[in-house]
């Protein structure tokens, strides 16, 4: 078959086009490997930057410390110098004394018979420090101090597996307590390598905070080194505000744009450092840092003051529910729940479900219908015979009657 001159044109059309979008893809594809091996030569190089920095950071963070430890107190004690005091003062003798001979001894587990908590964490932290052995926290008895020294070690070593430590030791650390100790190790990493934005992304108390301040000392305190605009703004709040409260300035303060933090820079220098505008037991330049409001008394509305959270419940200040059961930390206290955990006595039913069905059982007036059921009904759980016809609501429902009103219940 012979072809035309119109045919062969259109199919060598067909094919030039064909031919393109071939060539066009292979330069797609080509273009798609560079990119990709960019990306993994620039993380790389990022990463190189970070162990370089980190190093920095560690060598100025741990001192040397000594292969031999010294006693726990400058003072000697003696069992004799124990004798003589009374009541909590001698038990705190002993432990001081108790402590002095772990060190002597060399040996943590002399720390164990410790009783006062405080002094029991700071024996065994001697050794901690010297060995940075994490098996070491084992001989500390209070959770939070024993969290404490996990904490400790995994910023030392710079080692965020060894916040999972807890979990391997079926130690019970919750979940708020994992991120916390995540919390400085993520601020110094992100601020070795300048990291502005994974600063900002950090939600665990004040290490956001951390991380950014830090950026700005590596940056020499030149705010103009930040790249956007707004991050420039905020350093030099931040100066402003440190410099205001070195030298005791007022003028200094009114020139900070960020009013919370303006006000809290006059409160200072004013009325003091235990200044306390909203009187939730946290100073006002420590609600800045652990970035809950000075001027809000419970900054996530949970029911529970930012100063009790973070002091005597150990819980998130910033979020309503810390544990995420579906319970705010309020009613976690109300109900004698653990604000911690999600199934508080570990029977497979969850905080909130065993909330739900103790509320359901609820019968505040005693008249046979629990409080949901009242409301079912439209009547008063605090009254025993909503419409006062003699009959309590309970007898009038099983009977088949309204408990609010004449007549029977309808269907």
């Amino acid at each position: 078959m012979k072809l035309n001159k119109k045919t062969i044109i259109i199919i060598l059309i067909i094919l030039t086009i064909i031919i393109f979008l071939i060539l066009g893809f292979l330069y797609y594809k080509n273009q798609q490997i560079k990119k990709l091996k960019l990306e993994e030569e620039q993380k790389m190089l990022l990463l190189e930057k970070f162990e370089e920095r980190a190093k920095k950071v560690r060598e100025v963070i741990i001192k040397p410390q000594s292969p031999k430890l010294t006693g726990f107190r400058y003072e000697p004690l003696t069992q004799e110098k124990c004798d003589e005091k009374q009541g909590e003062e001698k038990i705190k003798c002993l432990d001081f004394l108790k402590a002095d001979e772990a060190s002597q001894k060399d040996d943590y587990n002399l720390c164990k018979e410790i009783t006062d908590d405080e002094i029991q964490y700071y024996c065994v932290m001697k050794f901690v420090r010297r060995d940075n052995d994490i098996e070491i926290c084992e001989a500390i008895s209070e959770h939070h101090w024993k969290e404490a020294c996990v904490h400790y070690i995994a910023f030392i070593m710079n080692k965020p597996e060894l916040c999972e430590y807890d979990k391997e030791k079926e130690v019970n650390m919750y979940e708020f307590e994992r991120k916390e100790c995540m919390g400085p190790l993520l601020a110094y990493n992100y601020a070795a390598v300048g990291d502005v934005e994974a600063c900002k992304k950090i939600d665990i108390l004040e290490y956001s905070n951390l991380c950014f301040e830090r950026i700005i000392n590596n940056f020499d305190r030149d705010c103009t080194k930040f790249k956007k605009k707004e991050d420039q703004i905020t350093c030099e709040n931040i100066i402003l505000y440190e410099t205001a409260l070195d030298t005791k300035n007022i003028a200094l303060c009114n020139l900070i744009i960020n009013e919370t933090r303006k006000k809290v820079c006059i409160n200072f220098i004013t009325i003091g450092p235990d200044s306390d505008a909203d009187n939730d037991g946290l100073f006002d330049h420590k609600e800045l840092w652990f970035n809950t409001d000075p001027f809000n008394s419970d900054t996530d509305g949970d029911g529970i003051s930012d100063g009790d959270e973070l002091k005597k419940y150990h819980i998130n200040p910033l979020a309503k529910d810390t544990d995420g059961d579906g319970l705010t930390d309020g009613e976690e206290k109300l109900f004698n729940t653990h604000p911690h955990l999600k199934d508080t006595d570990g029977d497979g039913v969850s905080d909130k479900d065993y909330v739900l069905e103790k509320v359901n059982q609820i019968d505040t007036d005693n008249d046979g219908l629990t409080d949901i059921e009242e409301l079912e009904y439209n009547a008063d759980p605090n009254n025993p015979d909503t419409d006062g016809d003699g009959y309590s609501d309970g007898d009038e429902v099983k009977n088949g009657y309204n408990p609010n009103g004449e007549g029977e219940l309808s269907n």
